[in-house]
């Protein structure tokens, strides 16, 4: 216990006490200062929000409202104590344990609690019913304990093994890093809880110690002293008992009435010869029970073999303990056969390295620890052939011991079914992929024959509406393109389609393009065909505009493009600081056949588009809901 001995006490306090004592408390002292463990829960210890919290905390909480004086906490060791004491405050040590050595240099109050010391063990260590038997064992304590100096007075056959905290201590046993530890009963229990592992860990019959605690001050400050146990004395043992079940609970132990527990002993015993004379109708009893187990196991034993799915009931450990009729016959065994004399070849036989026993025993350990477990598995049969199976394994107690259980089932045609319907499918991606090629080839086809055309035409005007149309063909080819050079065949990644489409425009624009800064701020996102190809046009008449009329030669120009995806609508914009439109221009009014384009591509898509008239420039942009 950390405020109950520690080292440094036994060095400084005589030190402390040379000192000249400090002068008595006044008789209307308002408040003292009581100095606790920070690390010593349930007792005391500051909590996430550094607040005073524990058992003692709340005695003096008590004590407090009782006598009307307030009490100051401070948390440490030595040190803290001697700090207070020169800023001229009255320390009380609270929680320590009387003996001669101590009151040499301090005058102790009344006692207001006691705590039992005792050593805990692995509950799966067997032997240990008295201290002799801890010889051999490594013994955890916390360093500088009373605990740790009286094993090692009284009992030095036992090694010990120092942690420097009760939290650091227990988390150690339930580490299995020591196997047993030795420490104050409640602050052990409430760090064991804590953990969750407390039904791990037995301690011994025999208390180790069970003293009093009390507070202490300097010597000779009888003054101070008088008021603790006047404020010790108003508090009632049902008070005491209140705060002790606050803290404790129920379920902790404290220290054991022998006597009470000898009259209850012997209580029972005379119970026990009472029953002893009803004996011949228990064992009527007893056996229409026995009975009914047999009915039950019976019944038990009809579900288990009558199930479709095989049933694996194993041990932590991997070993198969018991399989339903359907297992055998999964496996090509007979039942009895199988669990008394193949299992161990059986277990021996592997299809590859992903269905290995290593394997197989690391999905039971998984499950063993709480992680239900589902997957498939090649299960081989007794014949050399294997079959493809569906393993569920989920942890159970069975008779009070942990098992697993393996619940196989055969799926050999929903996965041959399966196979044929991957083959299946990748077919069919193969063809959309070749249906995709050979669209775009036969639009690259057509938007060649435009290309060639219009370079043997001299008019300026037919040389331009044939251009024109090569670049609208061509979007609706880079469509198929894009969609051709991606995974996913039923959508359109537009983001990069954009891009590769300003691109082929501006090689169609070299005269412009080299000027023109083109920026793009665009985020994924995916559209169906049928929504892509209105999209690229759209963006295609919107894109050659800029690049043919925003800008006068040589003239330096930004256009920004950029899309986004808001809930369930998509949001395009392209907007250019060029020359901007003309002040009458009113895009539904529109006779140029790119706008008559656009408007009949916006009804399409239901879309909303709006023009903004910039100065300079233009802004277009495009919204619309997305098909699920």
């Amino acid at each position: 216990m950390q405020i109950k001995n520690r080292l440094i006490y036994f060095i400084f306090l005589p030190i402390l006490t040379l000192a000249k004592a400090p002068p008595s408390p006044p008789a209307h002292l308002s408040a003292i200062s009581v100095l606790c463990s920070q690390d010593y829960a349930p007792f005391t210890y500051l909590d996430q929000d550094q607040n005073p919290q524990g058992l003692f905390i709340d005695i003096w909480k008590l004590w407090s409202r009782k006598t009307g004086i307030t009490v100051n906490f401070f948390f440490g060791d030595f040190y803290a104590l001697h700090e207070i004491r020169h800023k001229g405050l009255n320390p009380v040590s609270s929680g320590f344990f009387k003996n001669r050595e101590r009151e040499k240099f301090m005058d102790f109050s009344l006692p207001f609690y006691s705590i039992t010391s005792t050593v805990f063990f692995d509950k799966k260590i067997t032997g240990i019913k008295d201290f002799q038997d801890l010889s051999g064992f490594k013994v955890g304590v916390m360093a500088g304990d009373f605990i740790e100096s009286h094993l090692r007075s009284q009992m030095p056959h036992i090694s010990l093994v120092p942690f420097p905290t009760y939290a650091a201590l227990v988390k150690a046993a339930a580490e299995k890093k020591v196997r047993i530890i030795a420490g104050d009963l409640p602050a052990i229990y409430y760090h064991l809880y804590k953990l969750g592992v407390a039904e791990n860990f037995k301690e011994l019959p025999r208390p180790l110690l069970e003293e009093k605690v009390y507070s202490a001050v300097n010597k000779g400050n009888r003054a101070l002293l008088e008021i603790i146990n006047k404020g010790l004395e108003k508090i009632t043992p049902e008070e005491i008992t209140a705060i002790k079940t606050a803290w404790e609970g129920q379920y902790l132990p404290v220290s054991k009435p022998w006597k009470e527990l000898l009259a209850i002993s012997l209580f029972m015993l005379l119970i026990l010869l009472v029953f002893l004379f009803w004996n011949k109708k228990l064992k009527k009893h007893v056996k229409k029970a026995t009975s009914q187990l047999l009915d039950k196991e019976n019944k038990y034993q009809v579900i288990f073999n009558s199930v479709n799915d095989a049933i694996f009931i194993h041990d932590t450990d991997g070993k198969i303990l018991d399989i339903n009729e359907q297992a055998a016959s999964m496996l090509g065994f007979n039942k009895e056969e199988f669990l008394l004399h193949i299992q161990k070849e059986y277990t021996q036989y592997s299809v590859g390295q992903n269905f290995s026993l290593q394997k197989a025993n690391e999905y039971v350990r998984l499950a063993a620890s709480g992680f239900p477990q589902t997957f498939e598995w090649a299960t081989p049969h007794k014949n050399g052939s294997f079959c493809w199976t569906e393993v569920s394994l989920k942890k159970a107690t069975i008779e009070g011991e942990d098992r697993v259980i393996a619940t196989v089932r055969d799926i050999s045609e929903r996965k041959k079914h399966k196979d044929i319907l991957e083959a299946s499918l990748k077919e069919k991606e193969i063809l959309l992929k070749e249906l995709h090629h050979r669209v775009r080839n036969n639009l690259q086809i057509i938007s060649g024959l435009l290309y060639l055309q219009a370079s043997s035409i001299n008019d300026p005007l037919y040389k331009t509406a044939l251009r024109e149309s090569h670049d609208r063909i061509n979007s609706i080819a880079l469509i198929h393109k894009t969609i051709y050079d991606s995974e996913n065949f039923s959508r359109v990644d537009m983001s990069l389609y954009f891009k590769k489409l300003a691109q082929e425009l501006s090689d169609s624009y070299p005269d412009i393009a080299p000027q023109i800064t083109l920026d793009f701020q665009l985020q994924k996102v995916f559209l169906d065909i049928e929504q892509a190809i209105p999209v690229g046009l759209i963006f295609n008449e919107l894109l050659s505009n800029s690049f043919k009329y925003a800008f006068h030669p040589n003239q330096k120009g930004l256009i920004q493009i950029l899309s986004k995806l808001e809930n369930s609508n998509v949001f395009f914009y392209l907007s250019d600081n060029g020359m901007g439109l003309p002040p009458d221009f009113e895009v539904n009014k529109s006779q140029n056949l790119g706008f008559l384009l656009i408007n009949a591509m916006v009804e399409q898509l239901h879309s909303l588009f709006t023009v903004e008239k910039n100065n300079p420039g233009a802004a277009f942009s495009l919204r619309f809901p997305i098909l699920p």
